[in-house]
């Protein structure tokens, strides 16, 4: 029964994964390397698969020792073999290899045996049946495709095979003897006992499917009963041993099946395609089913458990179908499973535990498997991933197997580096060991065998561009790298050489790689990790010696060139990554060496060439580091200035101009010529403009808004961009107009035809000469100007051009023209005359215009040119002189007050007093001052009334222009772009004071003298920008409880219903000083202002004031006192607040808040108003916000609250001592302040602002000096009389700031921290006192170096903040102004706040 027992496990287990799989689930019972055991889960019509399934499990847990639910895959489950070979015996194993293993001997069990039978002849049928054997030859494959398409032609006309029956006459006798009575069934159903012919064809069929053995005679025994119950139960019938209609119509359809030798069916090819791609292959892919195709079959059936008939029936088909599209999935089982888990435990996918069990495991595992092979990874067991599995686990490169393929494989392992394995066919342990590492080396699977994946890295690694012999870009980075990290000095080519080969090999040994020459992708991955690590101080390396070579080589020298990398070294490179944006750890890392090969490759280094060199070098001797040859070559003069320019710019010096340098030029250029700059070649640029037409400038090193004006004009005229910067193109097209032949200095021979030319235009006279001298360039600047053309002294094309024109016009002696008429009408009307009018152009004619060009200025040359014309024209019409009247003069006359020439009597009269303000406007802006308004008159005015930087406008230059009268000491301004009434104020005050017409415009005059003025003072404006608008930093401010005088005076009140009314008494005085007894003396316990409340006692007898010994005995601050009874009112009111209360400015809630008077505060009543009293409250009390508003505005009150108190006076001693004079010991210490001061970064007079307060103007006895020395402890106490012979080290000390000296004890603790300080003399105690006051005020971690930012700290609004006062800062610069008046021309430098 075991046969049929197998059978009948294998339809249960086949069917269970069919049709029962989706309700099984995996549960967990306990867990084995994170995954979790499976627990069978089925439904309750599923009892009967599901007893078989536990029997089934129940089975595989008492062999396996598992827990029958469950399956636990973990490391554990199959122990792995272990490699036993050794490395040192290769040689000898490999010829142990060679001797090639015996087959194994096979043996045959047979294991049907039948016991029992019924009767006798049961028992002979069952004895033959079992003895019988089946015959069946063996199919082979063909390898020739066309042999197997002749074989499947042959199969499908083959005969079925015939079953030998042995002892078939001797059953048949044997049964007609031994029965004597029998039944006779219908032929639809037969059982055991019947005899009908139909049962010897039934059994013939069920011999020809696989249920053989039957000795075929018409009776129905017990072996035949039996192979219908196998066959029921294959085919999932009901088993009851009955051949049935059923069980015969399935017998009939498996018997004429297509899917069996010699059938055909187009549905063959697809299965036979699935047989192939599963393992089972082979096959020709045909409709036709062959005697090769049933043997493939038969070996997938008996593979998975099946019946091996051969023939593709249903359960086959669908099993066929099932695993190739699905194939096994957690939840399934089968006896399949455990083969498969084998295999992949095999060839390294393992640590499962073999069962039948599919689990989340062996699915993790198998997803594992077809990931790393390229295949879909599911998880799932298909056909495809089970042919990879075999493919895999039968490879011939793998222990103890012979292929041809060894031997390549070896050889290239061997040189890969995983070597010293004997060249033969045969794969033994140590080739399998080498495999396992090269596998482990390369992060693939290490299970030895020579699979795909590992024969496809090894091509890759053999193909690799980076191997000798080699060519490819990618080499170039490489040998950079290589270079870089001291394996050096090899030549950068993309050829990847032998002794690249050998620097490989050396980095490769050095860093426990495999040493090959390769630069592999782990010799690549190395080195990139080595420049990710870097290179930290303290490490030693080849590399060192190049790095600390460049970085000596780029200007961070001075580096001792060893290996080692020491703390000057990281110095250096901390240097050099922060100079460079890098982050500047010290670490060398690649970024560090990327840069330093990017600086050292640049052309624009000695030896370079680049076409940008020549601009460069063109902007270096605009600079002054000039007469460099202007070529695209970089050579050792070239070098030469580089290293100077970066030695005067604060650059490291190594002469290469690369980024930083050359973006440092440009700046410099840039910044050099535009308005503000101040550089010595600015005159030159400016004598150019001058030279060329666009004159008129100072030259001075000052780049001003009139040169940026003329730079404009001279752009706009060339066609350049017109941005009033003079750049290197606009510098390059002056220099290229002043060159041309015919300018003072030159020689030309058409210089004599201009001669002649402007001595006949009335430029002359000028000599018939080829020298172009300083009267002809005179000359023709003239006629330029005259005829409206750039100024330049250069007859260019432009001036020849115009010459032409006049010289060839019609109006000149000699000539006829009609409006030769017109002309001399005009000139008769303007009493040019008289002329007789006609068309004719004579020599009296000529006179004339002469004339008339002479007085008004034209040029006399006697031709109606087109300036004469248009002035005759303009001044034949015009309304605007003396004795007209017209409305435009109402205008005009309002303009010229608006301008500063005022005090015209606004009417349409133009009389005499307009005449004369007219002269003065024209020759204060330099017009002919004729008194007559004409065009030039009205142009200049229009101009100055559209001038941007007037009130109402916003332009750029309204900066520089309120910078300057800051500068000047015009304050209170706020600088921005914008011309406001308070700059137009400011500026007439300043034309006011210069002696220049008063109109608040900043015309080219005014802007001329404001520029100048400024430029010769002494001050100096800087901003800091705070991160905080102004109302975010007021708000914060009103939220710190700022503090006020202003109410000092002003009555407080608070309402009465949180007060406890007392009568008692107050101070009646300001300032009086309260005692610890009735008498005057060194008594004093406080100071209490008017209306402190009070608590008299008694009235008690004491020291005579004001003709009274009465004195008042009271309480305060729990504290008995005394006072003189002047000085105390015992008839005031007063009361004691039973809460916190709000103080107000007025009797009631909504009145300003001055404070608040905590629970238990004592004041006195002065009045009560409503259920509101007046009481005593502070001087010091809390302001509006309006009050606050005017002391934060960094633009109102005294510029001296933004004093940088960092910066110095920069006087010398001398000058400062008018300061000290009559100070004291103070006197004469000016030297000490200005040491201390410059020592320190603290500004002089701050210094001495503070030595005056505390020393009490160099009086003091601090300051005068006081005897300390060192009692028996050590310790230093002041000097007396009793105890100067107990004491040593006696020193005098000076402390001329209070530093240490605390109010109770100012002069012991002031003295004894002098002493520690060693303050010895009045200069040292000036000098280190200084940077006690450096430190702790100007510059302490809050950036406070003014007195406004000492009061409000804009940066970080309400934190160390030095006073609560809204006025502090005010009220401090008194002091410190007034010491700024005794000084002659200091240097004022101001930080002023701006807010966001």
């Amino acid at each position: 029964m075991r046969v049929r027992k197998s059978y009948l496990l294998s339809i249960i287990l086949i069917l269970s994964v069919f049709h029962f799989s989706p309700q099984i689930t995996e549960a967990a019972t306990g867990q084995t390397n994170g995954e979790e055991g499976a627990q069978e889960e089925v439904s309750s019509s599923e009892e009967t698969i599901q007893t078989e399934e536990s029997e089934a499990a129940t089975s595989e847990s008492d062999s396996t020792g598992e827990v029958p639910t469950d399956e636990t895959e973990a490391d554990g489950e199959a122990s792995q073999p272990t490699d036993s070979e050794q490395t040192t015996d290769e040689p000898s194993q490999e010829t142990e290899e060679q001797q090639e293993p015996d087959t194994s001997q096979e043996t045959d069990e047979d294991n049907d045996i039948e016991n029992n039978e019924a009767s006798t002849d049961e028992q002979t049928e069952a004895t033959d049946e079992e003895k019988q054997t089946e015959t069946v030859e063996e199919e082979q494959p063909d390898s020739s495709a066309a042999d197997m398409e002749s074989e499947e032609v042959q199969e499908k006309q083959a005969p079925k095979e015939d079953i030998t029956l042995e002892k078939e006459a001797k059953e048949k006798s044997s049964e007609e003897s031994t029965m004597t009575t029998f039944s006779v069934h219908n032929s639809n159903s037969f059982q055991e006992g019947d005899r009908h012919e139909d049962i010897s064809r039934m059994k013939e069929k069920l011999n020809a499917i696989g249920f053989d053995g039957i000795l075929v005679t018409d009776y129905y025994g017990g072996f035949t009963k039996q192979r219908v119950e196998d066959f029921q139960a294959n085919y999932a019938l009901p088993v009851t041993g009955i051949a049935d209609q059923a069980t015969l119509s399935k017998l009939d359809e498996v018997y004429t099946s297509p899917f069996q030798v010699g059938g055909s069916h187009q549905n063959i090819s697809d299965m036979k395609v699935k047989l192939n791609a599963m393992g089972f292959g082979g096959i020709l892919v045909t409709d036709n089913y062959g005697n090769y195709t049933a043997k493939r079959v038969a070996d997938f059936q008996q593979f998975y458990g099946m019946l091996p008939n051969g023939i593709a029936d249903d359960l086959t088909r669908t099993r066929i179908k099932q695993l190739y599209e699905v194939g096994y999935q957690p939840g399934h089982r089968a006896s399949e499973i455990s083969n498969m888990k084998e295999k992949l435990n095999a060839i390294g996918f393992g640590g499962i535990l073999v069962t039948d069990y599919y689990g989340s495991y062996t699915s993790q595992r198998v997803k594992d498997f077809q990931a790393y092979y390229g295949l879909n990874a599911t998880g799932k067991a298909n056909a495809v991933t089970l042919a990879k599995i075999d493919e895999v686990y039968q490879s011939p490169m793998q222990e103890g197997k012979r292929h041809d393929g060894t031997i390549e494989l070896k050889e290239n392992l061997n040189r890969l580096g995983f070597g010293d394995i004997l060249v033969t066919t045969y794969y033994g342990s140590f080739t399998e060991s080498r495999v396992k590492k090269f596998q482990s080396y390369y992060g693939l699977n290490p299970n030895g065998i020579a699979d795909e994946v590992t024969l496809a890295k090894i091509d890759e690694i053999l193909s690799s561009p980076h191997m000798e012999g080699k060519r490819s870009e990618a080499n170039i980075s490489l040998k950079k790298n290589l270079n870089d990290l001291g394996y050096g000095q090899i030549l950068v080519t993309d050829l990847y050489g032998s002794y690249t080969a050998k620097k490989v090999r050396d980095f490769q040994e050095d860093y426990g790689l495999v040493v090959n020459g390769i630069a592999d992708e782990v010799t690549l991955a190395k080195i990139d990790a080595v420049f990710n690590i870097g290179f930290r101080q303290g490490d030693s390396h080849p590399a060192m010696i190049g790095l600390k070579q460049d970085l000596n080589r780029l200007g961070f020298g001075d580096i001792l060139v060893t290996e080692f990398y020491g703390s000057f070294s990281e110095k250096k490179v901390k240097e050099f990554q922060r100079y460079y944006g890098l982050e500047a750890d010290g670490v060398v890392d690649r970024t560090t060496f990327e840069k330093i090969d990017q600086i050292l490759s640049t052309p624009f280094q000695e030896g370079g060439s680049h076409p940008d060199l020549i601009t460069m070098k063109q902007k270096l001797n605009w600079l002054d580091y000039g007469h460099i040859l202007v070529t695209d070559y970089f050579g050792g003069f070239t070098e030469t200035k580089i290293k100077d320019f970066q030695e005067d710019h604060g650059l490291p010096v190594s002469g290469i101009a690369e980024s930083k340098t050359r973006a440092e030029i440009d700046q410099v250029f840039a910044s050099t010529f535009q308005e503000g700059s101040s550089h010595e070649k600015v005159k030159e640029m400016k004598r150019l403009l001058n030279k060329t037409g666009f004159g008129g400038i100072l030259i001075t090193d000052y780049y001003g808004s009139f040169t940026a004006q003329r730079v404009r004009e001279f752009q706009s005229y060339y066609g350049l961009d017109a941005t009033g910067k003079a750049d290197l193109n606009t510098l390059n097209k002056m220099e290229e107009i002043a060159s041309i032949p015919f300018q003072e200095g030159e020689r030309h021979e058409d210089t004599v035809v201009l001669h002649q030319n402007l001595n006949e235009l009335g430029f002359g006279p000028l000599p018939e000469s080829t020298l172009y001298d300083s009267l002809t360039a005179d000359k023709v600047s003239e006629f330029q100007a005259y005829y409206g053309l750039h100024v330049s002294g250069i007859a260019d094309d432009y001036t020849w051009n115009k010459m032409t024109e006049v010289l060839s016009s019609p109006f000149q002696e000699g000539q006829r023209h009609e409006d030769t008429v017109v002309m001399k009408e005009k000139l008769n009307a303007l009493d040019f005359g008289p002329i007789i009018v006609s068309t004719f152009y004579g020599a009296y004619t000529a006179q004339q215009v002469e004339k008339f060009q002479e007085y008004y200025g034209l040029k006399v040359n006697g031709i109606t040119d087109q300036p004469t014309w248009e002035k005759l024209n303009e001044i034949h019409a015009s309304p605007y002189q003396e004795g007209n009247t017209s409305s435009g003069t109402v205008e005009l006359k309002r303009n010229l007050n608006r301008l500063g020439f005022g005090d015209i009597l606004v009417t349409e009269l133009y009389g005499s007093f307009t005449a004369q303000k007219v002269t003065e406007f024209q020759e204060y802006y330099g017009l002919r001052a004729h008194g007559i308004a004409d065009a030039p008159t009205f142009e200049k005015i229009e101009e100055l009334l559209a001038s941007p930087l007037q009130k109402g406008n916003s332009h750029e230059d309204v900066i520089t222009l309120k910078e300057a009268l800051i500068k000047l000491g015009y304050n209170g301004i706020m600088v921005t772009d914008y011309f406001g009434d308070w700059t137009e104020q400011r500026l007439k005050e300043f034309q006011a004071d210069y002696g220049l017409p008063v109109s608040g415009i900043g015309d080219e005059k005014t802007m001329i003298e404001l520029q100048k003025a400024a430029a010769a003072s002494r001050e100096v404006y800087t901003y800091s920008e705070s991160s905080y608008t102004f109302k975010e930093a007021l708000d914060i401010q009103m939220n710190n409880f700022p503090q006020t005088d202003k109410y000092r005076n002003d009555p407080a009140y608070v309402h009465g219903s949180y007060l406890e009314i007392t009568q008692s008494g107050a101070i009646a005085g300001t300032g009086v000083n309260v005692r610890t007894a009735p008498v005057f003396g060194d008594n004093i316990f406080a100071t209490l202002s008017f209306g402190t409340a009070i608590t008299i006692l008694a009235e008690v007898e004491g020291d005579e004031y004001k003709e009274s010994t009465k004195w008042y005995k009271f309480k305060y601050n729990d504290r008995i006192l005394y006072a003189h009874s002047s000085l105390v009112d015992p008839d005031v009111m007063t009361a004691t607040t039973t809460g916190n209360l709000n103080v107000r400015s007025g009797p009631g809630s909504d009145y300003h808040k001055y404070g608040l008077l905590p629970k238990g505060s004592k004041v006195s009543i002065f009045s009560k108003t409503g259920n509101w009293y007046e009481i005593s409250y502070s001087t010091w009390r809390l302001p509006t916000r309006d009050d606050v508003i005017p002391y934060l505005n960094p633009n109102n009150n005294d510029q001296f609250q933004h004093l940088d108190l960092s910066a110095s006076v920069d006087v010398n001693a001398l000058e400062l001592s008018a300061v000290l004079n009559g100070k004291g010991v103070l006197d004469g210490m000016a030297q000490s302040f200005i040491d201390g001061g410059q020592t320190h970064g603290v500004n002089e007079l701050y210094l001495i602002s503070h030595a005056l307060l505390e020393t009490a103007h160099g009086t003091s006895a601090l300051a005068s000096g006081i005897e300390v020395g060192l009692n028996d402890s050590g310790n230093p106490v002041l000097v007396t009389e009793n105890n100067r012979d107990k004491l040593t080290a006696i020193e005098t000390v000076f402390n001329m700031f209070g530093i240490g000296a605390i109010d109770r004890d100012a002069h012991r603790a002031g003295a004894v921290r002098a002493y520690n300080e060693e303050w010895f003399s009045p200069e040292a105690a000036i000098i280190g006192g200084a940077q006690f006051i450096g430190n702790r005020y100007v510059h302490s971690d809050y950036g406070q170096n003014t007195l406004y930012k000492m009061r409000w700290n804009p940066m970080n609004p309400s934190v160390h903040q030095y006073a609560t006062d809204i006025g502090w800062a005010v009220k401090q610069v008194a002091n410190m102004r007034s010491m700024y008046e005794l000084l002659n021309n200091p240097l004022l430098k101001f930080n002023i706040v701006k807010y966001k």
